[in-house]
């Protein structure tokens, strides 16, 4: 039976044994990733801290509404008549 020599089958196979990644080299990707998943735990206060510094305009905005919903709640109309007054409505 002859044997087949064929060059492109010795390229698809020499690039399918290039592409799986040795012992060694799986050993180290584990690594890097327990490594960057033990970095990643972050407590709640930090978390916060990482969204304020990030979206600051987010928690300015949300803040404001919330202020307004709460003092029109507490006060009324006439809370939104006063701010509006400041602004010459």
């Amino acid at each position: 039976m002859p044997i087949n020599h064929d060059p492109l089958q010795k390229a698809f196979e020499t690039i399918r044994d290039v592409e799986v990644p040795s012992e060694q080299q799986k050993e180290k990707m584990l690594h890097i990733v327990l490594a960057q998943a033990h970095q990643n735990e972050t407590t709640l206060r930090e978390k916060i801290g990482r969204f304020v510094s990030l979206y600051p305009w987010r928690v300015a905005f949300g803040i404001s509404s919330l202020q307004a919903v709460a003092f029109t709640l507490i006060f009324g109309t006439r809370y939104t008549n006063i701010f509006l007054s400041f602004f010459g409505g």
